[in-house]
């Protein structure tokens, strides 16, 4: 008697029709709250692709989808995923020495052209959507100095905006150039 294989590949599903995300499951997994920066959308646009595959068959596959409809993050197509796929688990986390050397591996014989090639679309993702740190006022906590922007604030302490913004959004846990700051909202 065959046991059955369990595995599927499911996609979340703009209103549109267009998948944002794709995923590789078993069990109830289409209905898991617990994609990190994906929204769980309505029931009616969790769609299942491919179903009774085994976990290298459905490795593969959700790595073939990936390829096909391109990750945002990449600017190379239109899915939220932030991992090629075929992972177990994911490894998502930034500090993972893995997938740090994992990127390294990736990227390591890439040709001039190509890293320009990549630059360009990541570029061209990101159009009319600004450079995604917050222009709301801020305070240096320490001196209590308030400023307009993150970029008002950075000028005057001769600092980087984006590290700006990491501090102020892990609430207080980080440091930068000896400061710590708080949103003014």
């Amino acid at each position: 008697m065959k046991v059955m294989d369990k595995y599927y590949i499911y996609a979340y599903l703009r209103e549109d029709g267009t998948p944002y995300y794709i995923g590789k499951g078993c069990g109830n997994r289409i209905d898991a709250k617990n994609h990190p920066g994906i929204g769980l959308p309505k029931p009616e646009r969790r769609a299942k692709l491919h179903t009774n595959l085994t976990n290298e068959e459905a490795c593969d596959k959700e790595r073939e989808l990936i390829a096909h409809y391109g990750r945002k993050d990449l600017g190379t197509g239109i899915l939220y995923n932030r991992t090629e796929g075929g992972e177990n688990p994911p490894t998502l986390k930034k500090n993972n020495p893995n997938h740090i050397a994992g990127l390294l591996r990736r990227y390591a014989n890439e040709t001039p052209e190509e890293k320009v090639e990549r630059a360009r679309k990541i570029s061209e993702a990101k159009k009319g959507k600004g450079n995604g740190l917050p222009t709301r006022p801020v305070m240096i906590i320490e001196t209590g100095e308030k400023f307009d922007s993150i970029k008002a604030c950075a000028e005057h302490i001769e600092g980087d905006m984006s590290a700006i913004s990491r501090c102020i959004n892990h609430n207080g846990q980080h440091r930068h150039r000896g400061y710590s700051f708080r949103r003014l909202d």
